[in-house]
């Protein structure tokens, strides 16, 4: 299966949708209507997870509306895990074209990667409590880059707060290490990842029809976030893209699976590091 292709794909048509729909309302459209933060379809509201517990945390309240809009994108999350990173974000599209453009090297996962995700999502929505304001919602690369569209066409440009968080975003993942804001930073990517359960969407390996030799550099050059998908653990934030089962030589060995038993790393485990082609 071309999984590469068929995310690509993803990729580019929902970007194509967040920016040809602000025209569609020229039109007299509203069947269909928002950002990648709050999207109504018809009678059906959806709501980043995230951005409605910002929303909720800074007013100190809980809003039924924002909440009943939360559950269908949790729901989804529950089941197939943070998809929403790998084949829907744009910024998740830009971050990777970014990354073949720097040509950056491959190298072990830091083991200050996850305590550094969690506390930022908690820095950040303990700040929006302190504030009064939904930072996590509003430092939000998807929103940011949905509501771009509408800010150009129905105030005539892009607002300036639009604009600096965009070009920060930028900044940052240019000097920061590899990826990093979508690995560790971003706080929707970081609720998506603490939504995967022990049975929702993942990678699975089957040792048996593995060949090391080949496997071993192959699944970990392969994927985004630099996990090896045979020793992965629950938390390492796997957004099953699927590059590592496209790439994966021994066939059968790596493939989607709904739950799988979390193996703990062999004894003296050393992974390669090269240069991305």
């Amino acid at each position: 299966m071309k999984w590469g292709r068929l995310r690509r794909c993803s990729q580019v048509g929902f970007l194509l949708l967040f920016v040809g729909l602000p025209f569609t309302y020229l039109k007299g459209q509203i069947t269909v209507m928002g950002t990648l933060a709050s999207l109504q379809i018809g009678p059906i509201s959806l709501v980043d997870p995230v951005s409605g517990l910002a929303t909720m945390i800074a007013a100190q309240e809980v809003g039924w509306t924002l909440f009943s809009g939360m559950i269908l994108p949790v729901l989804l999350a529950l089941v197939l895990g943070p998809v929403f990173c790998s084949w829907v974000c744009p910024w998740g599209l830009l971050s990777e074209l970014l990354d073949k453009l720097l040509r950056r090297k491959v190298g072990r996962i830091p083991s200050w990667l996850g305590p550094l995700r969690w506390s930022f999502l908690g820095g950040v929505l303990l700040l929006g409590l302190a504030t009064g304001m939904p930072l996590a919602a509003t430092i939000s690369a998807p929103r940011l880059l949905t509501v771009l569209p509408m800010e150009i066409i129905f105030l005539g440009g892009a607002t300036a707060g639009t604009i600096g968080l965009l070009g920060a975003l930028l900044v940052l993942e240019v000097v920061l290490p590899r990826r990093l804001w979508c690995r560790a930073l971003c706080p929707v990517g970081s609720t998506l990842v603490l939504l995967r359960l022990r049975k929702t969407l993942t990678i699975a390996w089957s040792e048996p029809t593995c060949r090391p030799a080949l496997q071993g550099a192959v699944c970990f050059v392969e994927c985004p976030w630099n996990i090896d998908p045979r020793h992965m653990k629950h938390l390492d934030g796997c957004t099953n893209c699927g590059t590592c089962v496209e790439g994966c030589p021994s066939g059968p060995s790596l493939d989607y699976s709904f739950g799988r038993t979390e193996p703990e790393p062999p004894s003296g485990l050393k992974l390669p590091v090269i240069m991305r082609n």
